[in-house]
């Protein structure tokens, strides 16, 4: 348990020497108000942002009749207005964006657990990005492993899209994507490994920082949410990168045998 790395979920437990109890005592009483501090600041800016949405909603619609009302006349000042409110769509999607992904990661992420294959889980989650890959000419490679996970198929599949996201973006043009997964110490590994630049070692430290982004339309939150969805599994998400080659690797506990049963 560390509080100093983020961890406030997790209780301090009491030690019987009587001054390391006192000690772990008053940091299960710290823990505990921030913990709740933490709760609540969570609360009052998810409902911000839910009051923020509404408003975007209606930007977004009316955005949308102007220009079917400017349709597609020839005349300068059509031109010029039909340009403004493309600029208007685009600025409009992209707080949408940074709405609906600051909701998902201030959402509590409660399971909806069931058994699936890595292979299946994988696959899915490289189609999702199949069109927006070949779209920048770079090519999507996956070589699964089939192995027995458990969990949340829908909040690992939004984990994965993220990294693979990321990979997408990351990419120059005509690169390649390679995600591959392998039975581990009995994890389930799975790898996303691209050919970018690199991340530089400044902000490598930094990445799993909510908002934290060095990409102009970036919302700074996709791998922060990817990293606790795998944490709320049990996993665990690293990152191993050099100039030409960044691996993103995602750790899962196996599923247990069907009919298995625990040790005494």
């Amino acid at each position: 348990m560390r509080i100093g790395g983020g961890d406030l979920s997790t209780p301090v437990p009491p030690d019987r020497s009587e001054e390391i109890g006192t000690l772990a005592r008053e940091l299960e009483m710290m823990r505990q108000a921030l913990e709740g501090r933490d709760r609540q600041l969570k609360m009052m800016l998810a409902g911000v942002a839910h009051e923020v949405r509404n408003p975007i909603g209606g930007i977004e619609l009316f955005a949308g009749l102007l220009a079917e009302e400017l349709g597609t006349g020839r005349a300068p000042e059509l031109a010029e207005a039909r340009a403004h409110v493309v600029r208007i769509q685009s600025e409009t999607a992209y707080l949408k964006r940074i709405v609906e992904d600051f909701l998902a990661f201030a959402r509590e992420q409660r399971l909806q657990s069931h058994p699936f294959d890595a292979a299946s889980w994988i696959r899915g989650a490289v189609e999702l990005l199949r069109a927006e890959a070949e779209a920048k000419e770079v090519t999507l490679e996956a070589s699964p492993m089939d192995l027995p996970l458990e969990g949340d198929g829908g909040l690992l599949t939004a984990a994965l899209v993220n990294l693979l996201k990321n990979a997408v973006q990351a990419s120059p043009r005509g690169g390649t994507i390679r995600v591959r997964s392998a039975r581990v110490d009995g994890d389930c590994v799975v790898e996303v490994e691209d050919t970018g630049p690199g991340i530089p070692a400044d902000n490598r430290e930094r990445i799993f920082e909510p908002f934290f982004t060095t990409r102009e339309k970036g919302t700074g939150l996709g791998l922060p949410l990817a990293q606790k969805i795998v944490r709320a599994h049990g996993g665990g998400l690293s990152v191993e990168s050099a100039p030409g080659r960044t691996v993103f690797r995602i750790r899962l506990p196996l599923a247990a045998a069907p009919g298995a049963t625990s040790a005494a």
